[in-house]
């Protein structure tokens, strides 16, 4: 889309390294030029990070917690590599924007101008985003990330604007 690449994965099935989602994402990324499309935009249903406690480890892994956990052994490098700059979420209930988070840490905090509007330029991770704001009842079940800058409990949409390569 103009100057994005705009890739999506499923959440819900194998994207450990080794399956075909992984073998196919990685090509995908890796077939990305970014002197022609310098923004890389990727998502998926699950959230990858998330500030969350919910646990369920009895349920094949299926809790925040441990899909968390998977993502970023799996999933994670591969944007890393390519450079993704944006990463959109959804599954639960509410906003939560996020630092530029690489391996559980922030890599780097967004800085708030003058017009009261946080932003980055070229972070050194991807910023990561849950917008859950469809109209289920929120999700409100936080375990105080470090990683976690910004949510809210509240439906709407979001919109998302490419400026410049950075």
């Amino acid at each position: 889309l103009g100057p994005a690449h705009v890739v999506a994965m499923s959440t819900e099935h194998d994207f450990r390294r080794g399956s075909a989602q992984h073998a196919w994402l990685e090509a995908d990324l890796g077939a990305v030029d970014k002197s022609v499309t310098p923004w890389i935009i990727f998502g998926g249903h699950r959230p990858g990070y998330i500030d969350s406690a919910w646990s369920f480890a009895g349920n094949n892994g299926a809790g925040d917690v441990e899909f968390m956990a998977l993502w970023i052994e799996h999933v994670e490098p591969l944007l890393l590599a390519a450079g993704v700059q944006l990463v959109v979420w959804g599954h639960n209930h509410q906003v939560q924007r996020l630092c530029a988070v690489r391996a559980g840490a922030c890599a780097a905090r967004s800085e708030t101008g003058a017009d009261g509007v946080a932003s980055y330029s070229d972070p050194p991770a991807p910023i990561h985003m849950v917008i859950g704001t469809g109209g289920a009842p929120y999700t409100n079940a936080t375990a105080g990330a470090d990683f976690d800058e910004n949510r809210f409990l509240r439906h709407g949409y979001a919109r998302v604007e490419c400026v410049g390569a950075t």
